[in-house]
């Protein structure tokens, strides 16, 4: 996502460490996990907002919306909409999706996460990223949507991402680099679930138009499976939200 590659910089520049990003592969990024945004809502739904976020995420009454939300069905029921083919839908999928709610500590981050402040926009987050250090040149960006996703809509604002993100990498560097958008007909917000072989596909053909020889054995990995998922090794940033 694009708040894990500023995460990524804040860590490098707290630890004075090197960090070298080739490239980035972004799926269906929202940006944040939060929608409240105050700014992009009238100010009549601002007081809504607010007894939403500080009220029912609170810790009087957090807990209970918690346990009611970690529920097998209800997730079943959001996947269901999510998920052209409902054969996804799955029992080993909900499995996955409900097993990290048993974690110690998970309320407790569901809660702060979704009643804090939702971040950056993706666009002040692109900025940073094209901008990046006088020794770090913008990374070219492939990024993958569903045409069909509900979750995270294909509108305008998705659309115009890439050419934001090449006028500013522009201003910064003499790098040919650039973030593309690619969009996969029929799929929805999981397409990497949906349609692996696609998503491995166009993955590997932007892994070798690469310039750099440090994807080779990356790319080589991902075309040991071709029809299963990417590989999470493969450095392939998924925003996943479900």
């Amino acid at each position: 996502t694009f708040d894990s590659v500023e995460d990524a910089r804040e860590q490098q520049q707290q630890q004075q460490t090197k960090l070298d990003i080739s490239a980035l592969v972004l799926m269906n990024s929202a940006g944040g996990m939060t929608g409240f945004r105050y700014q992009d809502v009238p100010v009549w739904a601002h007081p809504i907002m607010g007894h939403f976020q500080y009220y029912l995420l609170g810790q009087q009454h957090g807990p209970f919306l918690y346990q009611t939300l970690v529920n097998k069905n209800l997730i079943q029921f959001i996947l269901n909409n999510l998920y052209p083919d409902k054969a996804n839908v799955d029992e080993d999928l909900l499995d996955i999706l409900l097993q990290p709610a048993a974690d110690v500590g998970a309320q407790q981050v569901f809660l702060k996460v979704f009643s804090g402040p939702p971040g950056p926009t993706r666009e002040e987050l692109l900025e940073k990223i094209a901008k990046g250090s006088p020794t770090t040149p913008p990374p070219p960006i492939l990024t993958l949507w569903g045409e069909e996703d509900s979750f995270t809509p294909l509108d305008d604002d998705v659309k115009g991402l890439p050419l934001l993100y090449n006028q500013y990498a522009h201003q910064t560097s003499d790098s040919i680099r650039k973030m593309t958008l690619d969009i996969i007909p029929g799929a929805s917000h999981c397409l990497h679930d949906e349609v692996p072989g696609v998503v491995n596909a166009k993955v590997l053909e932007f892994l070798d138009s690469l310039p750099t020889s440090s994807t080779s054995a990356l790319s080589d990995e991902t075309k040991e499976q071709p029809d299963s998922k990417p590989n999470v090794a493969s450095e392939v940033l998924k925003e996943q939200e479900v």
